[in-house]
């Protein structure tokens, strides 16, 4: 099994890439590259995935739709680093930070092999809430409690655990800390707020998505306990059903059959 699958959408992106790659080798870390796109090789992606390995890290730019797309079809942690395009970059930033709930990616401005090892080996979780949002809390809290996994909460980073820290968006572009999944928090953001995730020291999740962080982290602890990775599934497939009931229910309001 590799520590870490690479998938990233385009050879163009080899200067991002190649020298994660190149880190990753020199330190211990058994690699795999993939070259494959979400829009215009699909399947040869779902192919890609069957390849065993711990955590993936995939790139893209533009519409970055690739980790999302490798997030949705796997429940292998991931990390989505965006690569510049158009607009510094900021299209792909968001749309690999700004997953649904339930399809957890971790925005990788900066990542390194230190990191990886860090995320691989951590068996606890610690809430840190700087932000003092009850409600963005409650939803990392509630999906941490709905898989049975335990967690702390204090007012500083623990070490060795992953820490979930909720801050104020305007705090996301402070200094990096290790072992660190930032959640930015804000009522009422503006397209220029938006710009803040240029600048993320951390790894994020989007805006207020507490339950996508503390699901990442469960993906972390699914890779060395069998029975969460059997929850991660049946989660997996109740958000399916769910979206396929909606999809007929709303046909069945909106359109009438017999016509």
């Amino acid at each position: 099994m590799y520590d870490v699958h690479i998938i990233f959408g385009s050879k163009s992106d080899s200067a991002v890439y190649e020298p994660i790659l190149e880190e990753f080798l020199q330190n211990g870390l058994k690699t795999y590259l993939s070259i494959a796109s979400a829009h215009r090789t699909p399947e040869l992606l779902k192919e890609l995935l069957r390849i065993e390995s711990k955590l993936i890290v995939s790139g893209a730019g533009l519409s970055a739709a690739l980790p999302g797309m490798i997030a949705a079809h796997s429940l292998k942690p991931v990390f989505g680093v965006p690569v510049k395009a158009n607009f510094n970059g900021l299209d792909a930033v968001l749309s690999i930070a700004q997953m649904p709930p339930g399809i957890p990616v971790l925005l990788a401005n900066r990542i390194g092999a230190e990191d990886i090892r860090a995320f691989l080996d951590a068996k606890e979780i610690n809430i840190v809430d700087i932000a003092k949002n009850e409600k963005v809390l409650l939803k990392a809290k509630n999906t941490f409690e709905k898989f049975g996994v335990d967690y702390t909460e204090s007012s500083s980073l623990k070490e060795n655990a992953i820490n979930i820290r909720l801050v104020p968006l305007s705090e996301i572009i402070a200094s990096k800390e290790n072992l660190c999944i930032d959640v930015p928090v804000a009522s009422n953001a503006s397209a220029k707020d938006a710009l803040l995730y240029l600048e993320a020291k951390n790894y994020l999740v989007g805006l207020n998505r507490g339950e996508n962080a503390a699901l990442a982290c469960i993906r972390f602890l699914a890779l060395h306990n069998q029975e969460l990775k059997a929850k991660l599934e049946d989660y997996m497939a109740k958000q399916k059903e769910k979206t396929i009931k909606s999809c007929e229910e709303e046909r069945g309001r909106l359109i009438k059959w017999d016509q």
